[in-house]
């Protein structure tokens, strides 16, 4: 049997997969760990899969204790509610300065454009 794609004349082949029974063996965790021993992963490579277990682990601690937060795609960006507060309150100083400068800048300009009032003419 051949999969299309793979490439001419390449047989499919099948492997069984033994099952490997750990404690844990219905979570993720479990079948990532027997997963790993299947494949007869190298030492360093442990530590690898040890740190995304530890990285997974940790989340899953964090969504059952209820300590994630949300977040929402805007445009190219991902925002939880409070990243999102605090762009907006940054923005927002950030326009009112903006703002308070061309207040002076136009106010300069008028000052500027006004006649001399003492009448000063060159003779």
């Amino acid at each position: 049997m051949a999969i299309a794609g793979v490439g001419r004349n390449l047989p499919y082949q099948q492997k069984a997969c033994q099952d490997n029974k750990s404690t844990d063996s219905s979570s993720f965790l479990g079948e990532l760990s027997g997963a790993v021993k299947r494949a007869g992963v190298k030492e360093e490579d442990k530590t690898a899969s040890s740190e995304i277990r530890s990285k997974i682990q940790e989340l899953q601690e964090k969504i059952l204790k209820g300590e994630t937060q949300q977040s929402f795609q805007i445009g190219a960006s991902s925002f939880t509610i409070k990243e999102w507060e605090r762009f907006l309150n940054r923005f927002d100083d950030t326009e009112e300065d903006v703002m308070e400068q061309l207040k002076e800048a136009r106010e300069k300009q008028k000052e500027e454009a006004k006649p001399d009032p003492a009448g000063d003419t060159a003779v």
